[in-house]
């Protein structure tokens, strides 16, 4: 079973061209990370490739079509984590990470035992063991991304699209959760696409980095070759010193001298 493939793909929206004529590619059980400046069309990429956005050219996401196939074989196969997730009034921490499970569901049957058990695996990864009953709305901002997180892995997709995971955690769960990402990674060959701000986190853990910017692909291949002092200045405008070191790159920002 393929990953990802993109070729010439266009995406617009609200009549505005937000990505333009891009090519990428990961195979199966592989991690592209997407990179860029805010703007660039890191979200709307995912969004086309969870089937929510139409886009032109070709895509296929873990051998399916996302404009053409049908929405229920899609979420069993592709789940997404969204930057800003709608979050259902007076749910608690177990009953959110249960609607993971949807797309598995018989009509007019309720949980069976392999749905309890997947829920309750994607708890204890997340270490939110405790928390089941908790009401969603009571969470801390890590917690709830967390919880998200615990929503997607219960789905047990074989592609899985991260926006921003890590924006709310602190260092210790930033590290925490994407080691786990990359274990589900490599004992599943999960296909992992995700939307990263931090540099460094997405070169140590990508298989394969992809820099946009205004839409457009401006360097795709491992983080080596892609981060450089001078394209991060030319795309970011920041000043910065690229550490090689043996776990990958590390971005470090320089201060200008007063």
């Amino acid at each position: 079973m393929s990953g990802i493939r993109c070729v010439g793909v266009t995406i617009r929206r609200g009549g505005q061209v937000v990505v333009r004529d891009a090519s990428l590619a990961v195979d199966q059980g592989g991690w592209l990370a997407l990179v860029g400046p805010n703007g660039a069309g890191k979200s709307s990429f995912l969004l086309a490739l969870a089937g929510l956005l139409p886009a032109e050219g070709t895509l296929s996401v873990a051998g399916l079509d996302p404009a053409i196939a049908p929405r229920r074989e899609l979420a069993r196969a592709v789940a997404l984590m969204p930057q800003q997730p709608v979050l259902p009034e007076g749910v608690t921490v177990r009953e959110l990470v249960a609607l993971g499970r949807a797309p598995h569901l018989r009509p007019l049957r309720g949980e069976t035992a392999t749905d309890r058990d997947a829920v309750r695996r994607a708890l204890t990864r997340l270490e939110l063991r405790g928390l089941e009953d908790r009401l969603v709305s009571s969470l801390s901002g890590g917690e709830l991304q967390r919880v998200i997180l615990a929503r997607v892995l219960a789905q047990e997709p074989r592609v899985l699209l991260l926006d921003e995971p890590t924006s709310a955690l602190d260092l210790g769960h930033q590290q925490s959760v994407l080691e786990l990402v990359d274990d589900l990674r490599r004992c599943e060959e999960l296909t992992v696409v995700a939307a990263m701000h931090d540099l460094t986190l997405a070169a140590q853990f990508s298989t394969r980095l992809a820099l946009l910017d205004d839409g457009v692909v401006v360097a795709d291949d491992v983080a080596e070759q892609v981060l450089t002092a001078e394209r991060v200045r030319q795309v970011y405008g920041a000043r910065v010193e690229v550490l090689r070191r043996a776990g990958g790159p590390v971005v470090v920002p320089h201060r200008t001298a007063r």
